[in-house]
């Protein structure tokens, strides 16, 4: 699974507790894939 870049120009001037949060919030939806503990700090593909 590719890892996510994310930018957004609203969350720019965000606090850390609101980054926290959204974070959290994206987590933790449907859909979301979960990674293995043995490939988490593998380094994002290619692709």
């Amino acid at each position: 699974m590719p890892k996510i870049i994310f930018t957004s120009r609203y969350l720019r001037d965000a606090s850390p507790v609101q980054l926290e949060n959204y974070v959290r919030y994206v987590s933790t939806r449907e859909g979301v894939e979960k990674v293995e503990g043995s490939r988490q700090n593998l380094p994002a593909t290619v692709q």
